[in-house]
């Protein structure tokens, strides 16, 4: 079992409150990644609720209300559970640094991201995979199989 193999460190967005999961053991942590993935979900939402997202250049099948609506109940504390691993990160065997998913066992929307890499990534890329993940999502950005779509969190960096 997955959870056998890695030690994931799970926090609820919005809260430092965190439980590792090890096996069928459960306890508290938590560590700067994290808090790191609160920080820029926190100002992507304050810079939509801002208009922030009013120059954005949409796909056109995508409303700017839809968008902002979609995006900010997204983006709410405590919406979506963060997982960090020292395991890889794959999408159909390509690796990735995050990757974003409905959790079957809770069907939460969550995001799952390898430590290191999300770690060596600087401001601007952090804030651009935070995007992404979240706007994945709410399906803003739509993957084709492991092709990432960053047609909309390209831009984030502009505005913000």
């Amino acid at each position: 079992m997955l959870t056998k193999k890695i030690i994931f460190i799970m926090a609820l967005i919005g809260s430092f409150s965190t439980f590792a999961k090890v096996g069928t053991e459960t306890g508290g942590g938590g560590d700067s990644s994290e808090i790191r993935v609160h920080e820029i979900r926190v100002d992507l939402l304050n810079w939509i609720n801002k208009g922030g997202a009013k120059d954005l250049v949409l796909p056109k099948e995508i409303t700017r209300s839809d968008y902002e609506k979609k995006m900010k109940e997204i983006l709410k504390a405590k919406v979506v559970v963060i997982g960090f691993t020292n395991s890889n990160v794959s999408v159909n065997d390509v690796p990735k640094t995050c990757r974003s998913f409905i959790a079957q066992d809770s069907n939460r929307p969550s995001i799952l991201c390898n430590l290191k890499r999300f770690n060596e990534l600087d401001e601007s890329e952090q804030y651009r995979l935070v995007h992404h993940e979240f706007a994945g999502l709410v399906s803003m950005e739509n993957n084709d199989q492991a092709a990432s779509d960053y047609y909309i969190s390209s831009q984030i960096t502009d505005y913000l």
